[in-house]
C-alpha cells in the first residue's frame, strides 16, 4: 500500500521536508496490533544543520 506522504506527515505532526513515507502496514507483536509507517530521510548534509558540526556519522535508514 502506498500512503499519501502529506497526509501521514499531517497526522503525525512531522514538518521535516526531508522525510518521505513510502509504506504503511499493520504488524502484530506479542499480541498487540500496531500501525507501522516506513520512511526514508532524503537529506545529504556535509555538516549538522543545527549546530554546524562537520563530522556527521550516517547510520543508514
Amino acid at each position: 500500500m502506498n500512503p499519501n506522504n502529506n497526509t501521514i506527515k499531517f497526522a503525525l505532526s512531522i514538518e521535516d521536508t526531508n522525510v518521505n513515507f513510502y509504506n504503511f502496514k499493520k504488524s502484530t507483536m506479542r499480541g498487540i496490533t500496531s500501525k507501522v509507517f516506513e520512511a526514508n530521510v532524503l537529506a545529504n548534509y556535509s555538516k549538522c544543520p543545527q549546530c554546524g558540526f562537520e563530522k556527521l556519522v550516517h547510520n543508514g535508514h
